[in-house]
């Protein structure tokens, strides 16, 4: 019961979704959620998702050359994608290339974050960032047209978000498989890859598009239009098109000058400033432990501290304890924030084994700011 009714909820999530894209005029989108709303709603089938894809499935065929095929709820997807891609009259030319259909097909059926970005799982921060740089760029909706080129691009985006993020990956590394595992049997097709939950059960904090925003400035859809103007009109228009080129290199240099900005600030700021006196970490310069008088909290200094320091220590050890207290409940609530969307996710979807590991999450952060009182 716990299955249907969840089944039931997602039916109804996809429907509403559906409704949405309709009114957009987006139909494709529209059509594979009205399905998929049938598939899950094992009781009764989704009377009104029924109805609206009969309806829409009805409307495509009658714009296409085809009204006189009766067209209802239960077609099968063959007879649906042959309606789509015919290459009868009044159906445009295709605007993608096997090659991006099967990318797409390769991202749908990756089995982990690390196989849709292609690395191995021990990748650097430099191959995480070498794989997204290239897929980003040949799964970009405004670049591929391939169907499932935008959910291909948004898991991209995802897998790098999570991977690229040392604790996310961490987790990812313990958890990932059994998250993906739920997730499979939740959003599957029934062709072994998903269709809508390109997080795969690990979110990340930031949106695919937010992240090839950071990498590329946000300037691909309007440089793609630049492009294809340029290419359309270069034989009669080319000093318009030098001048958009120009126009576009001074947007690039508008777009970077705030991080050259700060990377000479980072570099003057470290010419002008000597190192600090301390580190909440033991390290190779930082090796000599000490702890603040009235909290009792550990910090380490160099072996020369004692000669060189001649400030008011009173006033570090503060400092030090604002530091120490700080870093801790930042680390405290990203634990428990963790811990607490994980126990909400199994009770959402009715997974009692999930929510037990859920509950056993440990947070340790929290536990030394209670030892500490902070």
């Amino acid at each position: 019961m716990a299955d249907t009714s969840a089944n039931r909820e997602e039916s109804l999530r996809c429907l509403g979704i559906a409704k949405t894209a309709l009114a957009s005029g987006d139909a494709e989108k529209a059509e594979r959620l009205l399905r998929k709303a049938c598939r899950l709603d094992a009781v009764d089938g989704c009377p009104e998702a029924k109805r609206l894809l009969e309806q829409l499935l009805s409307n495509s065929g009658s714009h296409g050359g085809q009204g006189g095929r009766q067209s209802n709820a239960q077609d099968d997807d063959g007879g649906a994608r042959r309606r789509r891609t015919s290459s009868g009259s009044g159906h445009p030319e295709r605007q993608f290339t096997e090659e991006q259909a099967s990318g797409v097909a390769r991202i749908r059926k990756a089995k982990d974050y690390y196989e849709i970005l292609g690395v191995a799982k021990d990748a650097t921060d430099d191959d995480l960032k070498r794989s997204y740089r290239k897929l980003a760029l040949k799964f970009h909706p405004d670049k591929n047209k391939a169907p499932g080129a935008q959910e291909a691009f948004k898991a991209i985006g995802n897998a790098y978000s999570v991977l690229a993020d040392p604790a996310k990956r961490q987790r990812y590394d313990m958890y990932g498989s059994e998250e993906e595992q739920q997730a499979t049997r939740r959003h599957s097709n029934g062709r072994g890859y998903y269709y809508d939950d390109y997080s795969r059960g690990f979110e990340a904090d930031v949106s695919p598009e937010e992240i090839f925003n950071m990498f590329f400035g946000g300037g691909f859809p309007t440089y793609e239009m630049r492009q294809r103007r340029a290419r359309r009109h270069q034989r009669h228009d080319g000093g318009q098109a030098g001048e958009a080129a120009g126009r576009n290199v001074y947007s690039m240099l508008l777009q970077f000058a705030p991080i050259f900005l700060l990377m000479l600030m980072s570099v003057l700021s470290g010419l002008m400033h000597r190192d600090p006196w301390y580190s909440l970490s033991a390290n190779n310069a930082y090796s000599d432990v000490r702890h603040t008088r009235h909290s009792k909290v550990p910090y380490y200094v160099k072996p020369n501290f004692r000669s060189e320091f001649t400030g008011n220590l009173g006033q570090l050890e503060a400092e030090i304890e604002d530091d120490f207290f700080h870093t801790l409940r930042v680390k405290c609530y990203r634990e428990r924030s963790y811990k607490e969307s994980m126990q909400f996710r199994a009770k959402y979807y009715h997974d009692k084994e999930a929510y037990a590991i859920a509950s056993k999450l440990t947070t340790p952060h929290c536990d030394m700011l209670n030892r500490y009182g902070g």
